[in-house]
């Protein structure tokens, strides 16, 4: 299960290259809204972190990077490892791509390598885009956070769904990305 649908050329760039991607969604940012980030005082220093945030819309692991500053690998359903026009964040971030109905010992340790490698470990426990209402939690997070005695670093992003939408109405949107 080791990347299962993207091609061995496509591996989690270096941290620069995810650094400017943050910087270029806040650009965006500025044409589509104003993003605005609460909490980073909360993120500790050092130690192992597993983020946990919800998931509205596809651009929110680039605001997640921004925010937090630090290399993230997100856990990714592979159904959409294998479609063209969702490679864009593997391609910049990495991905530990995932079945959501087996998830097997495979799993597990690429996400304890993450982490062990010092990056964050991003996960969206309520199983990737949901409706604009939160679900229920899958125990992922949690599971993985006291495997690699992790800090559960939790985060909220709002706004973020009604961007694209708005941007065509000339409106621009508010997107606030809140840590712990």
């Amino acid at each position: 299960m080791e990347n299962i649908g993207i091609p061995k050329a496509i591996k989690p760039r270096p941290y620069w290259v995810q650094y400017i991607s943050a910087y270029i969604v806040f650009f965006l940012g500025l044409f589509v809204g104003k993003i605005k980030v609460q909490g980073r005082w909360n993120i500790p220093k050092e130690g192992p972190i597993v983020l946990a945030s919800n998931h509205f819309a596809y651009f929110d692991p680039f605001l997640l990077v921004y925010a937090i500053h630090r290399p993230i690998d997100f856990i990714m359903q592979k159904e959409l490892g294998i479609e063209p026009y969702f490679l864009f964040a593997p391609m910049i971030y990495g991905a530990i791509l995932t079945d959501r109905n087996k998830v097997g010992p495979s799993i597990v340790k690429q996400s304890l390598n993450t982490i062990k490698n010092g990056k964050i470990l991003g996960i969206f426990p309520e199983g990737g885009i949901t409706s604009p209402v939160l679900t229920k939690a899958k125990p992922g997070a949690v599971f993985l956070a006291s495997i690699a005695k992790a800090t559960v670093l939790p985060v909220s992003v709002r706004g973020a769904s009604d961007a694209w939408d708005n941007i065509f109405r000339g409106v621009r949107s508010r997107i606030h990305v809140n840590i712990g």
